[in-house]
């Protein structure tokens, strides 16, 4: 100012700007009031300073301490250790399950849930004119679609928000179950809808239930192999080792020289269902704490 005479007195009226220290004791005081919040998406998140809705104002609130004496609490206790400084969570878990749920299905490719659902209503339009091939077309089309799909649930390759899914506060593996929920369920009512269907219309002489076992083992599997080579591997390796799996089972009914352990594990149900559990639960467990092998040392530096 003082090399610019013409430009004396611009400033006058207009505040100083608050110093490093109170912006970063107003940022620790928003983050200790607003820790827990968990509104409705559409609600307006606290301002700075504000406390959160439904929440009771700190003990600083109450006696009108100033704001940078609440920040270390009276005796120096850690903001969000007492029951006063943290405000209550609203809502159930159930709720907050159930809203995470339908904001991961919006983000479902709709190519992979059509792709599924053409693929079973193909097999059933087929299957009305051949009842003798219902059980054999469900049984190849359903755990196909369902590995296929799960393969690529959990890949930076085909995620295009696999970063910032990775840097938000919630776990990795909360998100991969939410997903996997999803999509294994819709592909699940859609090939039960299609069961329904053939017995309704005549079409499966081995009844609902026959028909639903023919294919919930091997769709179950199926996908959670997928699933776990994609969070250990990648997804196009995941789906190329299950299209091997899939398709050992059917080459040990052509009488080819594939050992027949295949087409026994593939049509014991229990097996099926236990080995897809347990997949399932090594695929859960290692997200979001290994390293894939297709980037190796990521985050580490050598």
């Amino acid at each position: 100012m003082n090399d610019w005479p013409e430009l004396a007195g611009i400033r006058d009226g207009i505040p100083q700007p608050p110093a490093a220290s109170d912006m970063v004791r107003a940022v620790l005081l928003a983050s200790a009031l607003a820790r827990g919040y968990d509104g409705d998406p559409g609600e307006r998140a606290p301002e700075c300073g504000e406390v959160p809705p439904g929440a009771r104002p700190c003990a600083g609130e109450r006696s009108g301490e100033p704001a940078d004496e609440r920040i270390g609490g009276k005796n120096g206790e850690r903001i969000g250790d007492g029951s006063r400084d943290r405000p209550r969570r609203e809502g159930p878990a159930l709720r907050r399950a159930w809203r995470l749920l339908v904001m991961e299905a919006r983000l479902l490719s709709t190519a992979v849930l059509l792709s599924s659902f053409l693929a079973v209503a193909g097999c059933v339009a087929v299957a009305l004119v051949r009842v003798e091939l219902t059980e054999v077309l469900l049984g190849l089309a359903v755990p196909l679609v369902t590995g296929f799909g799960v393969a690529g649930l959990h890949s930076p390759d085909r995620d295009p928000a696999f970063e910032l899914v990775r840097a938000t506060p919630t776990s990795p593996r909360v998100i991969l179950l939410a997903r996997v929920t999803c999509l294994f369920g819709f592909d699940l009512a859609v090939a039960l809808l299609g069961s329904a269907l053939l017995t309704v219309m005549g079409a499966a002489p081995q009844g609902l239930c026959g028909l639903v076992l023919a294919w919930l083992g091997p769709a179950a599997l199926l996908a959670a192999l997928s699933l776990l080579l994609s969070v250990w591997w990648r997804a196009d390796g995941a789906i190329a080792v299950a299209l091997v799996v899939w398709s050992l089972p059917m080459l040990a009914r052509t009488g080819l020289p594939v050992p027949p352990v295949f087409g026994r594990v593939w049509e014991n149900v229990p097996v099926t269902l236990g080995l897809a559990a347990l997949f399932a639960a090594t695929a859960v467990l290692l997200a979001g704490r290994i390293e894939p092998l297709r980037v190796p040392g990521a985050t580490r530096s050598s």
